[in-house]
């Protein structure tokens, strides 16, 4: 079983499936891990659900994977080097099982986004009220290695 953590990997082989108990359908993709020793050259399963819940996530994944976003019959070759993000769960039965739970492409971080200028200047509004009732407290304050005052 592969580790959980994060993988290069590129696409090997991709099918549309549909569930066997209830039927809904989703976008099978096997990954082949190009980088991640011992792990490099293995196989792991990336189910890309087409529920309304899933959609806009799926169809993401399969353009960060190289789909151009036109024609979900015609996927090309999904030829991009991307990060997996390896997660154990245990299947219907209880047995641990390994699962590609997301798709990124490499370098992206997951759950967030770039901040704004405005939230930026918001953010450091509150250092500074913060490192002015620290001052008031009676608080140390804190130095860099290059003798500067660490507002914080």
């Amino acid at each position: 079983m592969i580790e959980e953590g994060k993988y290069k990997a590129r696409a090997s082989s991709k099918q549309f499936m549909e569930s066997s108990k209830k039927g809904t359908e989703y976008i099978s993709v096997v990954f082949k891990i190009s980088q991640g020793e011992p792990h490099a050259g293995m196989r792991a399963e990336w189910k890309g659900w087409l529920t309304d819940g899933a959609m806009e996530r799926t169809l993401e994944s399969l353009c960060t994977m190289g789909w151009d976003g036109v024609d979900l019959t015609n996927l090309g070759p999904l030829d991009k080097e991307v990060e997996i993000d390896i997660q154990h769960e245990d299947d219907d039965k209880g047995n641990p099982r390994e699962r590609v739970a997301w798709v990124n492409e490499i370098g992206r971080t997951v759950g967030g986004k770039p901040m704004t200028p405005d939230a930026i200047r918001r953010m450091a509004d509150k250092v500074k009220a913060r490192s002015g009732s620290a001052d008031a407290a009676g608080d140390q304050p804190r130095y860099d290695r290059n003798g500067n005052r660490i507002p914080f």
